[in-house]
């Protein structure tokens, strides 16, 4: 069994998030699976995600953080957040 090494709880669940790359004028829909203070699991689309982003609440206004791939399996990454909830 795997023993789980995350510092903070996560909280799971099912919302549509949106990923701005480089200028953040195309966003990407993607879906947010668990959270926590740190960092988050996400669900991306086939298309290569890069290794920093940022990662928007909605696709025209709200909070978002700057985000780091920690890992990758699958359609899904794991992301450490490299900033504070930028509103």
């Amino acid at each position: 069994m795997l023993r789980d090494r995350r510092s903070e709880p996560r909280t799971r669940v099912n919302y549509r998030v949106w990923l701005a790359f480089d200028d953040e004028t195309a966003l990407v829909p993607c879906r947010l699976i668990d959270i926590s203070a740190g960092g988050a699991r996400l669900q991306a689309p086939l298309a290569p995600v890069p290794d920093c982003f940022t990662m928007k609440f909605s696709e025209t206004s709200g909070g978002s953080r700057f985000c780091l791939v920690t890992w990758r399996a699958g359609d899904e990454i794991g992301v450490q957040f490299m900033d504070t909830l930028r509103a």
